[in-house]
């Protein structure tokens, strides 16, 4: 099973081979594609065909680009089909379910960009960018909007977008025809919070969305019909008094396992994983355990298609560690000797 990664260095996007029968890697990480700070990447819903923010070796020009990829078997690789230049540098971005719109945020430009995608996963011209004027949350960080996520709601109807500078989450809605986003509502966040990433339930009436600046997750209910944000509670990422000796903690991902039944989030600075258990009733979070990485700055995790594995980028340390999960406790135990080593990792991705 090749596992793609992202990474912050100049190198560009690396792979390796996994085996999920044993967890444990076959090779070492090799370089599969050059390209500049390649941070994020995403697959096409049925095309083998993914998208990377970065730039193009030796470019300053931040870009968004769809890559074909291939495997076979022994050797992961990816291939230009064709680049935009983005509106700034892209921190997340997500494909409709139909693989006809590709949607970008760029954090420092404080923008929303929609892109149409042809039958062939090619990128086309820009057809919409939308400004977050919003910022003032009640944090240094927070002078101006950041939009640090995007994601389509289950029914694929809507568009729900963290904005860490403003404060909230934006809701809006995909006019199909055109390839069109408005605001359906914007859901402000506890002061200072910070809102960064989010997910859905499995079966889409829960959403969680992780703050960066507070260390907290807030869950709330989802009307997909109505295309309605609902706060019901919050809870800290990290024990308060784990939270008062840390100098820093920066929140960074959150995942939600396959059967629905846990929820994990990541913190660089304390350099952990905090598990939670999900009440299947309210969607209200229960902590379980707060496991180290084993490494520094756990930027970004993913979890494999069966449940089993959860791998994870540790940015400043430089390495890709393995923890199997407990199916019944949601419980992370760490696979000594599993850590590879990948140039400032940011993104784990596997195949779909």
């Amino acid at each position: 099973m090749p596992v793609i990664f992202g990474s912050m260095g100049n190198e560009g996007i690396y792979a390796c081979e996994f085996n999920p029968d044993k967890g444990e890697w076959n090779s070492p990480a090799t370089l599969a594609f050059a390209w500049k700070s390649p941070g994020v990447l995403i697959h096409h819903p049925r095309l083998d065909v993914i998208y990377s923010s970065g730039a193009a070796p030796g470019s300053k020009q931040p870009q968004v680009a769809a890559l074909s990829t291939r495997d076979d078997g022994s050797d992961a690789s990816a291939s230009l089909i064709n680049s935009h230049p983005s509106d700034g540098v892209v921190t997340h971005m997500a494909v409709h379910e139909s693989g006809d719109f590709l949607v970008t945020v760029q954090y420092g430009a404080g923008s929303v960009a929609v892109y149409p995608l042809d039958d062939q996963g090619r990128i086309g011209e820009r057809q919409q960018l939308i400004l977050h004027e919003e910022g003032f949350g009640g944090n240094d960080r927070q002078e101006k909007a950041h939009p640090h996520y995007v994601t389509f709601d289950p029914s694929g109807k809507f568009i729900l977008i963290p904005d860490l500078g403003a404060n909230a989450v934006f809701v809006y809605k995909l006019m199909q025809e055109g390839g069109q986003l408005v605001l359906h509502e914007k859901v402000e966040a506890w002061a200072g919070a910070g809102p960064r990433h989010m997910k859905f339930s499995p079966d889409g009436r829960f959403a969680w969305v992780l703050n960066e600046l507070n260390s907290t997750v807030d869950t709330y209910s989802w009307k997909t019909g109505m295309g309605e944000l609902k706060f019901i509670t919050s809870i800290d990422t990290l024990p308060a008094k784990v939270l008062e000796k840390e100098a820093v903690n920066s929140a960074s991902e959150i995942r939600v396992h396959p059967s629905g039944r846990f929820l994990f989030t990541g913190n660089r600075g304390n350099d952990s994983i905090t598990v939670f258990k999900i009440d299947p009733e309210n969607g209200s979070l229960e902590r379980v355990e707060v496991e180290p990485v084993r490494g520094s700055w756990p930027r970004n995790f993913a979890i494999d298609p069966s449940g089993h594995w959860l791998i994870c980028a540790n940015q400043h340390s430089s390495n890709i560690g393995i923890f199997e999960i407990d199916q019944d406790s949601g419980e992370l135990t760490y696979k000594p000797w599993s850590s590879i080593q990948v140039p400032e990792p940011t993104w784990v991705l596997f195949p779909k």
